[in-house]
């Protein structure tokens, strides 16, 4: 079938690129930029929350397709609503700056989080969750 091991890593790439612009113009559309921020910081969230209750209580509460599909669909939202705002943060002058060190900080993320996923161990998956969903929640309250 689909889901094999290679397409697990296949997936997010699928999904943020065919639902990037879906979500942009939704947003585009609707406005309210710092609401769907939020609500895909949110939505984060209770998906990193779920992989760490399935590893604490070792039982599986989510098909893992449907949370990984969650996962990307969140993190596609997060970053198409959170671009448009850096321009009403930062000086025009280092814009340019300010959506490298974004795109920057987004990939260390994604390159330790992928470390972590295939080389680690189930302590270190936890691990890796719960440095997820802090940095989630202090995302949500700042």
């Amino acid at each position: 079938g689909f889901w094999t091991e290679k397409s697990y890593f296949l997936v997010p790439s699928i999904v943020c690129a065919i639902c990037s612009p879906i979500f942009g113009l939704i947003i585009d559309l609707k406005g309210k930029t710092i609401n769907w921020a939020l609500f895909a910081t949110f939505t984060l969230t209770i998906s990193s929350i779920i992989p760490l209750l399935s590893a604490l209580f070792e039982q599986q509460i989510i098909d893992p397709q449907i949370l990984l599909i969650w996962q990307c669909l969140s993190y596609t939202l997060a970053q198409v609503s959170m671009y448009p705002l850096m321009s009403f943060i930062v000086n025009r002058e280092i814009l340019s700056v300010a959506y490298g060190a974004m795109i920057s900080v987004q990939n260390i993320g994604l390159s330790i989080y992928s470390f972590f996923i295939t080389n680690g161990t189930l302590n270190a998956f936890i691990l890796l969750l719960l440095v997820v969903l802090v940095c989630q929640l202090i995302a949500m309250v700042i």
